[in-house]
């Protein structure tokens, strides 16, 4: 009974990240679109970034419309990426969108040190013709 509960709820976590972001996105010519929702409670912070390759290390110029953004909460944005230069059919790039948290400053006297969680998907990038 108790892997029964933890699996469904381990499958109802993975099901709300996952509707996040795409899992893989087309790349056409130059171009490709994107949706992000924010299916939490609160508001998020959401930034993208393009890499090569998944060590996330090499960022790829490319226009991404917004860049950062707030979503609130049950919110969704749709973001288009616009390389700068056109790159050959099956490439595959990593886009990177980072989720955090929308943080409020404590009011003095209180304590400035604490700990912020932030979630980041990795989005298969796949260059088509």
């Amino acid at each position: 009974m108790t892997r029964l509960f933890g699996g469904l709820l381990l499958l109802l976590f993975a099901r709300g990240l996952g509707a996040q972001v795409d899992a893989v996105l087309r790349l056409h010519g130059t171009d490709a679109e994107m949706r992000v929702a924010n299916p939490t409670a609160k508001q998020l912070h959401v930034a993208i970034t393009l890499f090569q390759d998944s060590t996330l290390t090499d960022s790829v110029p490319a226009r991404i419309s917004p860049q950062t953004f707030t979503l609130q909460s049950g919110g969704r944005q749709v973001v288009r990426i616009r390389l700068r230069e056109p790159i050959k059919p099956g490439t595959v790039l990593r886009l990177a969108t980072l989720f955090s948290p929308v943080v409020e400053e404590p009011e003095p006297p209180r304590p400035t040190m604490r700990f912020i969680l932030a979630t980041r998907i990795i989005t298969r990038v796949e260059a088509g013709p």
